[in-house]
């Protein structure tokens, strides 16, 4: 009898956590994005117990799938390892935990969900935020909008802060303009959330996202390249070739028109780049494995360029400084060999993607080619989404778990498809070597 309840009770607790699935996955996706909330820590310590809830039934799919990414695994291993050699030990073991958390959450997408079924979640709890955001920014604009320091007036939604909400909000924005574009539903409400979009990514004055928006939106032709047939798709692809090499010979030609006048930076990317030369030759004293995961602005090695820079005011104000580069800021922290690792996985994605593009032509892979392009823009200016502890890492690994199987499976099936070709090489059907059915 106490075995039956037990079974009971256990299959009570599965179906209630199918009931809310979605519902604790859009919660944790948006969290990880950055949500606004009060008593973070609270949230933060209730996370690790919804991970384990949501990966528990799935496990052994969750351990065939991580056993798949060998330059994922080692770049885990050795951001955890890092804190032997870290300049600050105590921050490298608290947040290595929430980078592996963020990993095993896009792990669980990826096992969970397929790519299309990825995009509209995302899309919807996107959505939500915006919508919320919209709403607080009206009826509660100190909470809703920067009233103080260099972002004042700024919209920041429902989140931490300005550059990370223009960041968020331009991710809705890519998925609702494919969505209302090239799906077969909800053409309506996309087109709605996109005009909400456009809006609040206008309000929050967040320049380079509205560029990256831009840019996905010339991208918008490839996908139409992509379902033309070969010989279209030869003559389209190398006039877009051209066009392209015109287009970056324009940019270069007008980069302080571009920069200055269009994005509102100067040339020294409003003050970044002396910041940028003096990481740059710090990071050259450790270059081949860096200072620690969240070593190098934990400790006194940063203590010049915080007391010598404008990054001095984050430092007043008790606030941790980070690189505002991607790239730079994975660089002081693992040296070469993290970024090494990174960028070969990413590049790495970038080509399967492209060739499943073109290979399925389906709308969901083009979404993960125009959210990556979009990520690798966006982590020249911020540190917003490499080996981080948020939902952008983990939208990432969920990419480079779903579109790896994906390639697997295609590659598996074309080399099905020629064995049984070259064990059955075709014969003319008067042959009487084919049987009769």
């Amino acid at each position: 009898m106490q075995s039956g309840g037990l079974i009971l009770k256990l299959n009570q607790l599965r179906s209630l956590t199918t009931t809310l699935e979605p519902y604790l996955v859009s919660f944790l996706i948006l969290y990880f994005l950055g949500l606004d909330l009060p008593f973070p820590s609270i949230f933060n310590a209730a996370t690790y117990g919804i991970i384990t809830i949501l990966i528990a039934p799935h496990w052994k799919r969750t351990a065939y799938v991580i056993a798949q990414q060998p330059l994922l695994i080692l770049l885990h291993v050795i951001t955890v390892m890092s804190v032997l050699w870290s300049v600050a030990p105590e921050f490298t073991a608290d947040e290595t935990k929430a980078v592996v958390r963020a990993a095993l959450f896009g792990i669980y997408l990826a096992v969970r969900f397929s790519l299309q079924d990825q995009m509209y979640l995302l899309a919807r709890t996107l959505a939500v935020s915006l919508v919320f955001s919209l709403l607080v920014g009206f009826a509660l604009p100190g909470y809703g909008i920067h009233t103080t320091g260099e972002f004042a007036g700024s919209w920041k939604g429902v989140f931490l802060f300005k550059n990370l909400f223009a960041y968020i909000v331009t991710l809705a924005a890519i998925s609702f303009v494919l969505i209302g574009l090239f799906g077969r539903k909800y053409r309506l409400l996309t087109g709605f959330m996109l005009g909400i979009a456009v809006l609040l990514l206008i309000l929050s004055r967040g320049r380079t996202a509205l560029a990256v928006f831009i840019i996905s939106l010339c991208l918008l032709p490839v996908y139409g390249v992509v379902k033309q047939k070969f010989r279209i798709r030869v003559v389209l692809i190398t006039f877009g070739i051209l066009l392209t090499g015109i287009t970056i010979a324009l940019l270069l030609g007008n980069l302080e028109f571009i920069v200055v006048d269009l994005l509102g930076k100067n040339l020294e990317f409003n003050g970044r780049l002396p910041i940028w030369q003096l990481m740059l030759e710090k990071a050259s004293e450790r270059p081949w494995l860096g200072y620690g995961y969240s070593g190098f602005w934990t400790s006194d090695e940063s203590i010049y360029i915080l007391l010598n820079t404008w990054a001095q005011e984050a430092h007043d104000e008790g606030l941790r400084f980070n690189a505002h580069n991607g790239y730079l800021e994975l660089f002081l922290q693992l040296g070469w060999v993290g970024l090494g690792i990174y960028l070969i996985s990413f590049i790495n994605l970038m080509c399967k993607t492209i060739y499943l593009v073109f290979r399925t032509k389906s709308l969901e892979i083009f979404w993960v080619l125009q959210l990556l392009v979009a990520m690798f823009i966006f982590n020249f200016t911020d540190s917003l989404g490499i080996l981080a502890t948020g939902a952008q890492w983990s939208i990432y690994i969920s990419f480079v778990s779903s579109i790896t199987m994906q390639y697997k499976r295609i590659k598996r099936n074309d080399n099905l498809k020629a064995s049984e070709t070259n064990q059955y090489p075709f014969v003319p059907d008067s042959s009487p070597l084919i049987p009769n059915h």
